[in-house]
């Protein structure tokens, strides 16, 4: 609870602190879940984007043999697109 100078009964204090302490551990696995879900959707995203991204290096190499700047340029243009949508 909040910190106050008033003298508090040691054991009505210590009641308090096993409360809250109760109250954080039942509180623990649920956050743990969330952030584990959290987490599993930021894996996927990596994964998306780490593809894409071989993706892209691939398309620059086979439009760096062929020579055609404006279609590479098309191509990257669409790629990013994809990727800002990727990110909302």
């Amino acid at each position: 609870g909040p910190v106050s100078f008033e003298y508090v009964p040691l054991g009505a204090r210590i009641e308090e602190l096993e409360r809250d302490l109760a109250r954080l551990n039942d509180a623990a696995p649920a956050q743990s879940k969330e952030r584990e879900a959290e987490r599993k959707v930021l894996r996927k995203k990596i994964k998306k984007l780490e593809r894409s991204n071989g993706q892209l290096e691939a398309k620059v190499s086979s439009f760096e043999k062929d020579r055609q700047p404006a279609a590479l340029h098309a191509s990257l243009e669409q790629e990013r697109s994809q990727l800002v949508d990727l990110n909302d």
